[in-house]
């Protein structure tokens, strides 16, 4: 084997090594999640991009929605980081499915219509919150009377009298940014372990047995055959 072309296998496999390596350290900001969209004036898609590389990303990403360009967003991500992003959007896409480009990334997503709803002067009780959350039922509720005690983690609470917190809310579990399956899963469990028929006549045997006397207590016991 000549000189010459040991040198050139061996420029070859410097010039190989070195796109390997750059391959696997170059920043890459990944698309990994976006948002269900709203369909509302001002409307932003959410997005996750994560940056696989072993070095810094800095710089900007073009987005197009179903191949339409709607701008670029400005991405700064550090070595393995995962950061979630708004996007603006030129014109609000229609109601179905559709795909989201990001730089290499395609991802699809929803675009929903914004729920309806009527707020009326009701009286809240615990016993309705109960009710709708035997059947795996996501929980938002205003924060009046033993609510808030009722739903703990396993839903969402918003001050009373207050349209903007309980749209934010419901919106949030629409959008997908909440996982509402997982809450309503864990809702049922709440009532079933805490709010059940046997869990509170449990309960109260308990405090009556506490709060009787001794003369009572002895009352109380079967009789000794």
């Amino acid at each position: 084997m000549s000189k010459k072309l040991v040198i050139g296998l061996a420029a070859a496999v410097v010039v190989c090594a070195v796109i390997v390596a750059f391959v696997v350290v170059m920043p890459r900001a990944s698309l990994t999640h976006v948002d269900d969209l709203v369909l509302k004036p001002g409307a932003k898609l959410h997005v996750t991009l994560k940056n696989g590389g072993k070095v810094a990303k800095t710089g900007s990403l073009a987005y197009e929605i179903d191949g339409k360009r709607q701008g670029d967003v400005a991405v700064s991500l550090s070595a393995g980081q995962t950061r979630s992003y708004d996007l603006s959007l030129d014109t609000l896409p229609s109601r179905g499915k559709h795909a989201l480009k990001v730089g290499g990334d395609t991802v699809s997503f929803r675009a929903l219509r914004p729920a309806t709803y009527t707020i009326s002067k009701l009286k809240p009780t615990a016993r309705v919150v109960a009710a709708g959350r035997r059947v795996d039922v996501t929980c938002v509720a205003t924060n009046v009377g033993d609510t808030a005690a009722i739903v703990a983690e396993s839903g969402l609470v918003v001050p009373p009298r207050d349209a903007r917190a309980l749209a934010s809310a419901i919106e949030a579990l629409i959008g997908g940014r909440i996982d509402r399956n997982a809450l309503a899963s864990l809702a049922r469990k709440r009532i079933e372990t805490l709010f059940s028929l046997d869990a509170c006549l449990q309960r109260y045997t308990d405090l009556f047995r506490k709060a009787a006397t001794p003369e009572e207590k002895r009352r109380a016991e079967p009789a000794s055959a």
